[in-house]
């Protein structure tokens, strides 16, 4: 969500620029006149080099890994671990319902009320629904995100297939784009869908978070923010300058 690495890929990342700069070193340096004693297997550098994953991912020989081989097989090894991670048999439900590619979500940065970000990111978390109560939709059942999304049939309001997976809001937020699409049929099909997502996620709160003094109406606006940022802009007409039409007929 954050594209923060795990503690493993952080030490494993430290390790293979060590490994990899001590071999741009000056020859002049104290390591590189060690480095004929330190591969001797009696020594631990033949252990950093054999237990780090990136280094054996490197293409042969990893010594003369240029710095744009080490970036895109550290992408590729944390994409790799990723991929491992939402499909094993312990994943849990946060982390299928994620993004399969690396990066910053969207969330952080398309533009939204206050409040509409901080019910995507309760719900990208698990703080909502959060604990499981009553749900005061229904009064049979306890809230869980298999049931709102029942319960509530996000997936009619959404405008999308029931099965879809991982499930429909986070298969729409998992294709929100970083930059204003230029596709016409995305661009009418965000605008139709997005308020009705926040619509979607304000019943989720109310349920999650019943106040019986709480009446207020859904807000009209809701969503209104990042719509206006997908609508293109109108093009640039220059103003007519009717002093210039009085001078080309002199």
């Amino acid at each position: 969500m954050a594209n923060l690495p795990t503690m493993d890929e952080r030490i494993h990342t430290l390790g293979v620029k060590y490994l990899s700069r001590a071999f741009y070193l000056p020859e002049d340096v104290l390591l590189t006149e060690l480095r004929p004693i330190l591969r001797d297997n009696r020594h631990q550098w033949k252990q950093l080099q054999k237990y780090n994953e990136i280094w054996k991912l490197l293409p042969l020989p990893p010594e003369d890994a240029s710095p744009r081989d080490l970036k895109s097989t550290n992408r590729t090894y944390r994409t790799t671990n990723l991929h491992k991670l939402q499909q094993g048999p312990n994943a849990g439900v946060l982390i299928k319902a994620c993004h399969s590619k690396l990066g910053v979500d969207q969330i952080f940065f398309l533009p939204m009320t206050s409040q509409e970000r901080s019910r995507l990111l309760c719900w990208w978390m698990g703080w909502l629904p959060g604990k499981p109560i009553q749900c005061t939709n229904c009064n049979s059942h306890r809230t869980s995100r298999h049931h709102l999304i029942e319960c509530l049939d996000i997936a009619y309001q959404l405008d999308l297939p029931p099965d879809i997976l991982p499930n429909p809001i986070n298969h729409l937020l998992n294709k929100l784009p970083h930059k204003p699409p230029s596709n016409p049929q995305t661009i009418l099909f965000l605008q139709q869908t997005w308020p009705k997502l926040m619509v979607a996620l304000e019943q989720l709160d109310k349920v999650c978070h019943p106040d019986p003094n709480d009446d207020i109406p859904a807000d009209p606006e809701l969503g209104q923010q990042f719509v206006d940022w997908l609508t293109p802009p109108p093009p640039f007409l220059p103003s007519h300058d009717l002093s210039l039409d009085y001078i080309l007929h002199l």
